[in-house]
């Protein structure tokens, strides 16, 4: 069995395809997300111990997450007179691989520092991202871990 989601007309209209991927057809059409998982729960046997997502679903939510960590160091720092985040939003939002070559230098000095921030975007980056999530003490990170 698979899972996909497609974009339906215009706007964020989005459904829910369960494929058989054996038979080449698809069996269910839902809503996105808790009903989503509600249908699979529903219709596919034993399901928790099938279910598998694909990386995009908890990277939107980790993405999220660490611009939210970030808006709150941010403001917290700057009102002790730390502007380091500041214009930082873009590079955290990259992926390792991606990060522009004339910004490197100083993010990698950003990630080596204490900074919330450099954990949650860390976390994203992690291939055993759900055992580190639930153990980050960042409550926004744990959420997204216990949705998968």
């Amino acid at each position: 069995m698979s899972a996909d989601e497609k974009s339906v007309g215009k706007g964020h209209n989005y459904l829910t395809l369960i494929y058989d991927l054996d038979g080449a057809t698809v069996e269910h059409i839902t809503d996105i997300w808790d009903p989503y998982l509600a249908s699979i729960r529903e219709h596919v046997p034993a399901a928790a111990a099938k279910l598998v997502f694909d990386r995009y679903h908890p990277m939107t939510h980790m993405v999220k997450i660490v611009d939210s960590v970030r808006k709150q160091e941010h403001w917290e720092m700057k009102n002790e007179g730390n502007d380091i985040l500041t214009e930082t939003k873009c590079l955290w939002l990259y992926s390792r691989e991606n990060v522009p070559e004339r910004r490197r230098r100083m993010f990698s000095a950003l990630r080596k520092m204490r900074l919330r921030t450099a954990r949650a975007w860390a976390m994203k980056h992690v291939e055993a991202w759900y055992g580190w999530a639930i153990c980050s003490r960042l409550k926004p990170g744990k959420a997204v871990a216990r949705m998968y």
